[in-house]
């Protein structure tokens, strides 16, 4: 704990350090996007911090670090399809009260290029935490393509990934992905089921016809040696 204290002392008096977090599966859960209002509940209705979601234990410890610290700049950065709703929510965490706020639908790369102009900080002076890496729906990867430094925090964040993005910003590291241990999970595979196989089989007949005829040995062939013998005698 110490040693974290130190790093964070060091990092708060670095020259425009940024810390920017992703809100959903990063600092809680469940997902924005997966809530509905409950049957009967008025128009206005916002999900409730605490009862519908809940900010993760990794995360709350995190936060009370930064609140401590206010020479580091926080920026929050959300791809919300329900903006309205995180920005409700995120107004009842009182630890990212002075954060930016940028929360909208779109390529998270907007994001950070906002937060930059907005604070006036350089991609290499940022620290993103998200918990997603790659892919379609990933953010760590693209925010290093442009200078960020990104720390993919898988089951969100917490105090081992806040150390590691610390001490890989001290090493000078920038534009890099700082994975979680065991690094990023495997892409899942897809096994195509045998149903599948025998609807296509189905539909495309000749495919079938073409495979036993591959296999089902000529008739004059199987014939030959008979009919050699008899000529023989």
């Amino acid at each position: 704990m110490a040693a974290l204290t130190a790093a964070v002392e060091r990092l708060s008096t670095s020259d425009g350090l940024v810390v920017v977090l992703d809100l959903d599966a990063t600092v809680w859960l469940p997902e924005v996007y997966t809530l509905r209002a409950p049957r009967g509940a008025a128009d206005d209705w916002t999900p409730t911090l605490g009862t519908d979601v809940r900010v993760l234990p990794g995360a709350a410890a995190v936060l009370k670090l930064l609140a401590a610290r206010p020479d580091t700049r926080v920026a929050v950065a959300s791809r919300s399809a329900k903006p309205e709703w995180s920005k409700a929510l995120l107004a009842k965490v009182p630890d990212l009260a002075a954060a930016a706020v940028h929360i909208y639908p779109g390529d998270k790369r907007t994001h950070l290029r906002r937060i930059a102009k907005g604070l006036g900080c350089a991609f290499s002076r940022m620290v993103l935490f998200d918990d997603a890496r790659d892919g379609k729906h990933g953010n760590c990867v693209g925010a290093a393509a442009l200078g960020v430094l990104a720390v993919h925090c898988p089951q969100g964040l917490n105090e081992e990934r806040w150390r590691a993005g610390l001490a890989a910003f001290e090493r000078g590291v920038r534009g890099k992905v700082i994975d979680a241990p065991g690094g990023p999970a495997p892409k899942p595979t897809v096994t195509l089921p045998a149903v599948s196989l025998a609807m296509v089989l189905l539909r495309r007949p000749f495919i079938l016809f073409a495979l036993l005829r591959r296999h089902r040995a000529p008739r004059h062939r199987r014939d030959a040696p008979r009919s050699l013998s008899r000529r023989c005698c």
